[in-house]
């Protein structure tokens, strides 16, 4: 069985190198954010407005518990490192791959990324984003099997380099 899960801060590129990924080793593409809304029947920013945060980590547990045994690669919630419990799961993996980018590369990535609303970026200032980032940056690096820095390489390059690390 083959699994990835991808970590990281929101702008770091987990859906995208995920979907490469999955397609070069044939496996399914799980996002844990699109099984969230299809459970909850919600976006995650309503989840967020009408359920709050506490919620949704919930949902974000409950998510990777289920999917734990599939063979996939599995792109995560920014957040998903803050909930002791999704760490202590996220720790039954194998392959826990941080995708590390410098916090100015995620700030310029999330504002010129005008279709995808991020809750956290819009109710923060820049001050306070940078902090969220600072705060979560050892957790992710806890958390994480592998590090991968995701600064000026294609997605094909960051595919490639992955499978070479994880050795799939």
């Amino acid at each position: 069985m083959t699994q990835i899960v991808l970590i990281g801060f929101m702008g770091a590129g987990k859906t995208a190198i995920g979907k490469s990924l999955a397609q070069k080793l044939q496996i399914p593409f799980l996002d844990t954010d699109q099984l969230i809304e299809k459970k909850v029947n919600l976006s995650i920013p309503k989840i967020f407005e009408e359920k709050g945060e506490s919620f949704f980590r919930q949902q974000e547990k409950e998510v990777l518990n289920t999917i734990k045994d599939q063979s996939a690669v599995i792109s995560t919630g920014g957040g998903i490192i803050l909930s002791q419990e999704s760490q202590a799961l996220l720790a039954t993996f194998a392959n826990v791959v941080f995708l590390e980018v410098d916090i100015d590369t995620l700030v310029e990535r999330i504002k010129s990324d005008a279709n995808n609303i991020r809750p956290l970026f819009l109710t923060h200032t820049p001050e306070a984003f940078k902090q969220i980032y600072t705060d979560r940056l050892p957790l992710y690096q806890k958390a994480s099997t592998l590090i991968v820095t995701n600064r000026g390489k294609s997605i094909e390059e960051l595919t490639n380099e992955i499978i070479l690390k994880v050795g799939v």
